[in-house]
Formats: C-alpha cells, structure tokens, sequence
C-alpha cells in the first residue's frame, strides 16, 4: 500500500509513505474493509488515500501503526 502524503511532506517535494512490504495490506492479505476495521478507519477513506484522492492525517497514521502492530517511525523509513 503506498499511502499519499498530500501535497508536500515539510521540504516543498511531493512524498509518499510507503510501509515495509512485510507491514502492507495486501501482504497480510487484507481487504480494505479489513484493513478498516483492524485500524477503525473507514474502508472507503483507505481506498480514497491509496488512490491519493485524501491525505493522511497524523491521527489515521497512529491508528495504521497500531493496526500494523508497528511504531509509526516504520511507515516513515527511506522517506527523506
């Protein structure tokens, strides 16, 4: 899953936050509503975010982690 951060992340570049392969929905062969209901975020705003059509807030990307069972820090690695 590659999740947008919208716009620009803080250096004016567009970025994207892109877990570790082994912490993505579709290796845990999750749906998205599956995704939303370990996270308790709602399905239809998981897909909005993977088609980059919403960005995350830092609330949503807590709850990602939590449901990844990860410290927020890995969603972030590679990201400059």
């Amino acid at each position: 899953m590659t999740i947008v951060c919208g716009g620009t992340c803080g250096n004016g570049q567009p970025q994207t936050l892109e877990p570790r392969q082994s912490t993505t929905r579709e290796s845990r062969d999750w749906s998205q509503e599956e995704m939303g209901a370990a996270s308790g975020i709602h399905w239809t705003y998981i897909g909005q975010v993977e088609r980059g059509d919403r960005n995350l807030m830092l609330q949503s990307i807590q709850k990602i982690s939590r449901a990844f069972k990860v410290k927020i820090s890995v969603l972030f690695e590679g990201i400059d």
